[in-house]
C-alpha cells in the first residue's frame, strides 16, 4: 500500500477532512491532496509533521495495513471514551471508586478470555490497549468501556438530579439559607425553588 493511500485512510478514520489535516500538519490542502494521490513523495519531515498531525508513527504511515488501521480506529474510540469517562466527570484524571468496580465487573469476561490483567486507571487500560493491539480484542474492549461509560453518565446524572433534590427539600422545609454571607429572604428562596422545580422536571 502507497505513502498516499496511508495516508488517506488514516485521514479519513480519524475524521478529518483534507483542509483539517492540511491545518495540522502545517501544508497546504493542494499539497496534502497531491501527496494523497501519490503524485508527490514528502520528504521525511513533511512525512513526520503528517504523521504527529495525524496521532501515528511516520513507519505506521509507511506500512499500514488494512487491519491496522482498523485497530487505530478502535483504540480511538477506546481513549475517547476514557477521556469522557475521567476527564469529563473527574478532573483529577483518575477513576473512581465506583468506576474502579465497574470496569472491574465488565471487564471479567474479557480478562479471562484473552488471560490479561491490567490496572484500573487511565494509563492502565490504555496500555492494555496497545499490549494487545488485535482487532478483536480491542472491539471486545470498546464494547466493554462503552459501557463502562454509559454506567457512569448513569450514576453521575443521578447524583446531580439528588443534589438538586435535597436542595429543593432544604427550600421547601425553610431551612436557614444564605448566598454570599447575606441570608436570602423569602421571595429570593421562592425564586430558587420555582428554578429547581423546573430543573427537576427536565429530568424526569
Amino acid at each position: 500500500m502507497s505513502i498516499g493511500i496511508n495516508v488517506k485512510q488514516i485521514r479519513k478514520s480519524k475524521g478529518f477532512t483534507q483542509v483539517e489535516l492540511a491545518d495540522r500538519a502545517n501544508l497546504s490542502r493542494s499539497y496534502l491532496a497531491d501527496v494523497e494521490r501519490d503524485r508527490y513523495n514528502p520528504s521525511v519531515e513533511t512525512l513526520n509533521s503528517i504523521a504527529k498531525a495525524l496521532g501515528v508513527s511516520s513507519s505506521f504511515l509507511l506500512g499500514a495495513t488494512k487491519d491496522e488501521l482498523e485497530c487505530r480506529k478502535l483504540y480511538d474510540e477506546i481513549r475517547i471514551n476514557v477521556d469522557k469517562i475521567t476527564y469529563g466527570y473527574y478532573p483529577n484524571k483518575k477513576f473512581t471508586d465506583q468506576t474502579i468496580n465497574t470496569i472491574h465487573e465488565e471487564s471479567t469476561e474479557i480478562r479471562k478470555k484473552y488471560n490479561v490483567e491490567f490496572e484500573y486507571t487511565p494509563d492502565g487500560v490504555m496500555g492494555i490497549c496497545e499490549d494487545m493491539f488485535d482487532q478483536k480484542f480491542l472491539q471486545d474492549f470498546v464494547r466493554m468501556v462503552e459501557r463502562v461509560r454509559e454506567n457512569v453518565e448513569k450514576n453521575e446524572s443521578l447524583n446531580i438530579y439528588n443534589e438538586k433534590r435535597d436542595f429543593k427539600k432544604m427550600l421547601e422545609d425553610d431551612t436557614e439559607m444564605s448566598f454570599d454571607g447575606k441570608p436570602l429572604s423569602k421571595v429570593e428562596k421562592e425564586k430558587i425553588l420555582r428554578l429547581m422545580e423546573v430543573m427537576l422536571d427536565d429530568k424526569k
